[in-house]
């Protein structure tokens, strides 16, 4: 009897299936980013789950990172943002890129780098247009611009 029981046991433990949940490992949102000089782009780990995140820049003249992922492109060039998790280290490699000029005439410089300045154009003065004199027989003529205007509430039409 006890024989019987062991082996309905066993039987039953190998038939039923196995439910193993493997432990996910922590990512990068990306791995890969180019942002201009000035910008900031926002770095998450996904999988982390209650371990905290070390955030550091290999290069921080070019890149630099803050405690929540938050990266900020300071000068043209390459540098790579590292995350650790644990004991497993992320990285993603930032690439900075010169900002472009929109307007080349205001800044004195052109978008095409290459180098040649030009001289800004003279700002001229808009022109100013004489106010047109009123004709004070005008209808809708202010009456305070004309004594002889005389405005007693009777309109021509109405009756």
């Amino acid at each position: 009897m006890k024989k019987k029981l062991v082996a309905g046991i066993l039987i039953l433990s190998l038939a039923m299936p196995v439910i193993v949940q493997a432990k996910r490992t922590p990512a990068l949102n990306k791995k890969k980013v180019s942002i201009k000089v000035g910008k900031r782009i926002q770095l998450k780990v996904k999988n982390k789950g209650k371990r905290k995140i070390k955030w550091s820049s290999t290069k921080k003249k070019i890149a630099s990172v803050n405690k929540k992922g938050l990266v900020t492109a300071k000068k043209a060039g390459t540098a790579k943002i590292k995350a650790k998790v644990g004991r497993k280290t992320l990285t993603c490699k930032v690439t900075v890129k010169k900002r472009t000029v929109k307007n080349p005439s205001q800044s004195g410089k052109t978008s095409s780098g290459g180098g040649a300045k030009t001289t800004p154009k003279p700002t001229t003065k808009p022109k100013v247009t004489p106010k047109p004199t009123k004709n004070p027989n005008s209808i809708g003529s202010n009456p305070t611009e004309n004594p002889k205007h005389r405005d007693d509430g009777w309109v021509p039409g109405w009756y």
